[in-house]
């Protein structure tokens, strides 16, 4: 329950512009994802990349190095892709 508050407070973060909230709440989330040896993370919501690469930017070094040996999915890009290849055809 504390990892999804966080989880949630770092979405807030990024709707009301607080950096230092994202900061502080994302990493405890990703803390955790690395303490569960998470290898494959699904950005499910529109805050998720963005939170991601601010942590890639600001958070510590072992959270940086953690998100660069991890799979981050993106379905939205997933979505995208599939429409371009839908209009090229």
């Amino acid at each position: 329950m504390a990892c999804q508050n966080d989880l949630n407070n770092a979405i807030e973060g990024v709707k009301s512009f607080n950096k230092e909230r994202i900061l502080n709440s994302a990493t405890k989330v990703f803390m955790k994802l690395k303490e569960w040896e998470a290898e494959i993370i699904l950005l499910g919501c529109t805050e998720m990349p963005i939170i991601v690469e601010y942590l890639k930017k600001y958070a510590c070094k072992e959270i940086q190095e953690y998100l660069s040996h991890i799979e981050l999915i993106d379905p939205l890009h997933i979505t995208f892709a599939e429409i371009a290849k839908k209009k090229l055809r």
